[in-house]
């Protein structure tokens, strides 16, 4: 009876969070962090996957790198964009002029260059799902 009555207080996740990763463990700590800050949250270790599993949930934030086997992040957000409202951010390791230009024409919402605090990402995803715009930068 007392458990019944403790998780009908813990609130429902009010967003959810896909991360597109091929590094494994990184995915597993980003899951865990943001389950903690009470999102849905799942990864998958690469772009065909992250397709499927958007058309079978719906998703507010799609975190991805950009080198990854077979699609990169890029062509998969230029994907997103034209079939489905969620927003993408781009967090990845090979950053460059170039694949932040090309991660904005395809259609991401922000570009990340990893390594960057895990609370910076928390705080670009809450900007991005709070004001609802398109941010450009860091």
């Amino acid at each position: 009876m007392l458990e019944d009555s403790i998780e009908m207080k813990i609130p429902k996740p009010k967003h959810h969070i896909l991360f597109v990763d091929d590094e494994e463990s990184l995915g597993e700590l980003l899951v865990e962090f943001f389950t903690e800050k009470n999102f849905t949250s799942a990864y998958v270790l690469n772009a065909d996957d992250a397709i499927k599993y958007l058309e079978k949930n719906r998703v507010d934030v799609v975190v991805s790198n950009i080198n990854m086997p077979g699609m990169n992040g890029i062509e998969m957000t230029e994907i997103i964009r034209n079939k489905y409202s969620t927003r993408v951010i781009i967090f990845t390791g090979y950053s460059s002029p170039e694949n932040r230009k090309k991660a904005y024409q395809k259609g991401a919402h922000a570009y990340l260059a990893k390594p960057a605090p895990i609370q910076q990402l928390y705080e670009l995803v809450m900007k991005l799902l709070q004001e609802k715009v398109v941010y450009i930068g860091p």
